[in-house]
């Protein structure tokens, strides 16, 4: 977070829904959104249903499973 100053807002951000400390990607996603990034995804192998409510993922461009997307 300290060096998003010079990450180009239309940078992908991939985050984890499991952080340490018991952090959730869905709480800081809402704070990188506030930074003006978009283009926000997170990741996670659990089912969409289990995460957070709609109003903590409608800032989270889609919730994708933990491979790379270069990889597909």
């Amino acid at each position: 977070m300290k060096e998003q100053e010079h990450i180009p807002r239309s940078t992908p951000i991939y985050i984890d829904s499991n952080l340490d400390d018991n952090t959730k990607g869905e709480d800081i996603a809402q704070n990188i959104y506030q930074l003006g990034f978009t283009q926000i995804y997170l990741a996670t192998g659990y089912p969409e249903r289990f995460l957070a409510t709609k109003s903590q993922l409608c800032n989270i461009c889609r919730v994708v499973g933990k491979d790379p997307p270069w990889e597909k």
